[in-house]
Parts: C-alpha cells; sequence; structure tokens
C-alpha cells in the first residue's frame, strides 16, 4: 500500500441528516439489525490515544469506541503482553499494569497526569478488551517475522492473525510495517494529504453502524405488517382450504377498492406521509462523497479478506471472536470435522483463548463487562 493510495480525499461537509445527527447505537432488537460483529485488535500505542481521549471531558459520553462496544458492535481484542504486571515509574512498588507504565512514560513530556489517563483505561476501556494468551498455537511466518523485530508484539500479530481481524490498528511501524499488517502513521500529514487518526477510524465505523441500525428500524413497521399479513393468510388458507396466493390477489383487490373509497384528501395524505417515509429513509442514507471518505479511512486498518483456515482451533476461534453468545461444542465440531470429544479435548488444552462453559458451550475468554 503507497501513501498515493491511501490519500484521503476531503472530508465531506456536515448535514442536517448526517449519521453522527442520528440516535446512539444500542444492542440489536431484530433480525435485520444484526449487523456483523467488527472483530478488531489493537496496540498498546493506540489504546493509550484512547484512554487520552476518554480522560477528556465528557470524553467518554462522545467515545465512539465505547458507543460500538456497549452496543455489541464492535469486539476489541488485546495481547497479553500489554496487560503483564510491571512496576510503576512514579510509585516505585506498585504494581501496574504494563499498557499503563506506557501512559507513565508519555505522560512525563505532557502536562496532564498520567493518572488521568490510567483512571480511564480502568473505568472506561479495559472492562471492554478481551485478553487473549495464544501460547501453544501454530506459530505462522508473520509472527515470526514480527518476533524477529519486536518480541513484545508478536503475540498481537499471531492474534490478529488467528482471528482472522476485521481491522488491525497500531502505530508501531518497526515491528508491523514489513508485513502485510497495515499501521496507522504517527503524523497528521503523509505526502501532503490529510492521514487518519484512530477516532477519524472509529467514527467512521460507528457512522456506518448507525445509518444501518436507524434504516432497519425505519423497516420494522413494514416488515411486522408484512409479517402479520403473511400469518393472517396462511391462516384462512388452513380454515377455507383456498390457495394462499389466491387469497393475496383477492386481499389487495379489496384493499384497492377499500383505498378508493376513502376521501381525495385522506387518500392524499396517505400518499404524502408514504412520500415522506421513504424520502426519509433515503436522506439518512450515506451520500457517495461520504462513503468515499470512509472507505479511504478503513483503508487504512482493514485487513482483506483472510485465508481459509484448516486447524481446527483457528477454525473455533474465528467463529468464537464473531460470535454473539457461547456456541454449543457440536457445532465447533462440526465446522472443523472433528468430532465434539475430540474438538473439547482441543479446545481445553488453551485456557488463554477458550473459555468453557456449561452444557458444553464455548467462547473465546471474556472481557470483564460481559461477566458482570
Amino acid at each position: 500500500m503507497t501513501d498515493a493510495v491511501l490519500a484521503l480525499p476531503r472530508k465531506p461537509d456536515n448535514r442536517t441528516h448526517h449519521a453522527s445527527s442520528l440516535p446512539k447505537l444500542r444492542q440489536p432488537l431484530w433480525p435485520l439489525d444484526l449487523h456483523q460483529i467488527r472483530v478488531v485488535a489493537m496496540d498498546a500505542n493506540v489504546l493509550v490515544d484512547l484512554a487520552k481521549s476518554c480522560a477528556k471531558a465528557n470524553g467518554a459520553e462522545q467515545s465512539a469506541l465505547l458507543e460500538q462496544l456497549h452496543a455489541g458492535r464492535i469486539r476489541v481484542f488485546i495481547s497479553h503482553q500489554d496487560v503483564e504486571p510491571v512496576e510503576s515509574m512514579i510509585h516505585p512498588g506498585v504494581t501496574i499494569e504494563r499498557i499503563e507504565r506506557s501512559m507513565e512514560k508519555v505522560a512525563s513530556l505532557k502536562p496532564r497526569p498520567a493518572s488521568d489517563w490510567q483512571t480511564a483505561w480502568r473505568t472506561h476501556l479495559r472492562p471492554w478488551m478481551h485478553v487473549l494468551d495464544p501460547t501453544g498455537m501454530p506459530a505462522s511466518e508473520v509472527h515470526a517475522d514480527v518476533m524477529m523485530r519486536d518480541a513484545d508484539d508478536a503475540d498481537l500479530a499471531l492474534i490478529a492473525e488467528m482471528l482472522g481481524v476485521d481491522a488491525f490498528l497500531s502505530r508501531d511501524g518497526r515491528a508491523f510495517a514489513p508485513t502485510f499488517l497495515p499501521v496507522l502513521p504517527s503524523v497528521q500529514h503523509v505526502g501532503g494529504q490529510s492521514s487518519p487518526g484512530v477516532l477519524n477510524i472509529l467514527a467512521a465505523w460507528r457512522n456506518e453502524s448507525r445509518v444501518h441500525q436507524y434504516t432497519s428500524t425505519l423497516a420494522l413497521p413494514p416488515a411486522v405488517v408484512t409479517a402479520a399479513v403473511k400469518e393472517g393468510i396462511h391462516a384462512l388458507s388452513r380454515t377455507t382450504k383456498v390457495h394462499p396466493a389466491l387469497l393475496l390477489i383477492a386481499g389487495v383487490a379489496l384493499g384497492t377498492v377499500a383505498f378508493r373509497a376513502f376521501p381525495t384528501d385522506s387518500r392524499t395524505s396517505l400518499k404524502r406521509s408514504l412520500l415522506a417515509y421513504l424520502d426519509h429513509t433515503m436522506e439518512i442514507q450515506q451520500t457517495l462523497e461520504e462513503q468515499t471518505y470512509d472507505r479511504a479511512l478503513r483503508a487504512w486498518c482493514e485487513l482483506p479478506t483472510w485465508e481459509s483456515a484448516t486447524d481446527f482451533r483457528i477454525i473455533a476461534a474465528r467463529h468464537l471472536a464473531r460470535a454473539r453468545r457461547p456456541v454449543p461444542v457440536a457445532t465447533l465440531a462440526e465446522l472443523g470435522g472433528v468430532t465434539p470429544r475430540t474438538a473439547g479435548m482441543r479446545l481445553r488444552k488453551h485456557p488463554g483463548l477458550f473459555r468453557e462453559w456449561q452444557c458444553g458451550l464455548w467462547s473465546l475468554v471474556p472481557c470483564t463487562a460481559e461477566l458482570l
């Protein structure tokens, strides 16, 4: 990927129905709102930036990442190496996570105390992080390549490849740039063009999800009416022994007659309401300019389709990373072409990755927020 390819176009102007003005994301309410979970691997340097952002006034309330995490639209995975216990630089004898010590190093060059960032990390971000330890998983060329340059980041590279992540967020060019893993620039401009920040990318993802959610909400009333009519026709067909297609034709004919029986003003009002409904649905869709800008943003971190896995453990990990609830071992066994007993035995060998629940259900190691 070259800078020319990844140059950002001009940011579109805000408009009345811009995605950022739509209602905040929530947990999916019905099937059409089940947008696929975005699986993301994040490096410590990006997490420090997000903690700094959350530490600002109203930062947590405005966080595009937290909005997506709370609504189950995104799932973030980090390496166990980034949260290993280490001694604080500021308070000797006090044990903190390695990422918190990174905050102390960065804060030593800033006027803001590291404690604010650490508090934001512990309160808002850490509970939603899926911490994985891929010990025992088969090493890859990418893992070996990163290991030679920065052993501390090798496990994150393996996690990204193992899960087949949709996006990879890091600024560590020394560790990742020579591989296929993308690296965000550490400067605001690349080749004279604007370069994206982490917050810009997260906002693009959030806007895409907001449009999907709002559109699916607008589609709910017609879907409910259609389902009710369908069920009614089939129920009537079972009673009258008349083919459902004939009943549908009769229903449409009766509906047309009934509509024409309405006063002219009522028919006009109904037509206007329908047109306004359709216009509003189109207005909240992203414009071509907005879609182009968001695609350019995502190109900095999103990855192409991964090669199909043959190792059962990787097949299971990729499936579980996108599952909304624990999955039966029989389902995983069928995906991997093994017996349920074999599947369970293989998954139990990796407690840093997989969690077994009651009734033969499995998931990846959950984050703290999912256990509450």
